[in-house]
């Protein structure tokens, strides 16, 4: 009896302490997107340098019944050399509070934009003259 009453204690403080509070995208166009989780004790951040960001795209996953979006960023390899299909990571976003699709598409057109944005002005700096 008195292990059940443990385990459950310990059960009950995890699902507590492990709760999900809210999720924030912080995003600095050309230095990278930080991603935040702020738990009941504590938070957790991930940060993904601009450069590394291949594409951004929302992802749809069938769970039981449902469909479930996320937005997800394709993150390039470490190592350039080989460059493989499976070697592109995936980084979902938002996987705690799980927004609407409508929310998600707003926030996927904003970093779409800033996307092709960079890589337009970093194709603009390579053609031209070496000075």
């Amino acid at each position: 009896m008195l292990v059940i009453i443990i385990v459950l204690s310990f059960l009950v403080f995890f699902w507590v302490t492990h709760s999900v509070q809210s999720e924030s995208l912080l995003v600095i166009p050309t230095v990278g997107v930080q991603s935040s989780v702020k738990y009941v004790c504590g938070r957790e951040d991930q940060f993904v340098s601009w450069s590394s960001i291949d594409d951004v795209i929302i992802n749809e996953v069938i769970r039981m019944n449902r469909v479930l979006y996320y937005l997800t960023l394709l993150v390039k390899p470490v190592n350039q050399t080989t460059i493989e299909a499976e070697s592109i990571k995936l980084i979902p976003l938002f996987k705690y509070t799980k927004p609407r699709l409508v929310m998600l598409e707003k926030i996927y057109s904003e970093l779409q934009n800033l996307l092709t944005e960079t890589q337009k002005g970093d194709a603009a700096k390579g053609s031209g003259d070496i000075g």
